[in-house]
């Protein structure tokens, strides 16, 4: 999982830089790989981020892909910043 992403984090998402989002929990997806000694291992995937908001006055709840989630902090900066941080360049490129 990002890092960065907690619960009660406001977001945004790339699509939309105007609707500011809460994150209100995970969705994680569980697996079966195989380790370097090939054994096997149980792994839980990260597979959304469920965000909060509101569209005029009804309260939404919708499951996004954390790559295209972005701070809201960095969008407060501008355009070009939030672009840099979704394209993982800069300073966001170890996030």
């Amino acid at each position: 999982m990002s890092n960065w992403i907690k619960k009660g984090s406001a977001v945004v998402s790339i699509i939309n830089l105007d609707v500011v989002m809460t994150v209100e929990d995970f969705k994680y997806k569980t697996g079966i790989i195989l380790d370097k000694d090939l054994q096997e291992v149980t792994k839980k995937f990260l597979i959304g981020v469920v965000c909060s908001y509101y569209e005029g006055e009804i309260h939404m709840h919708e499951p996004f892909h954390s790559k295209n989630l972005i701070p809201y902090e960095v969008v407060q900066k501008g355009k070009t910043e939030a672009i840099a941080f979704f394209n993982r360049e800069g300073k966001y490129k170890d996030i």
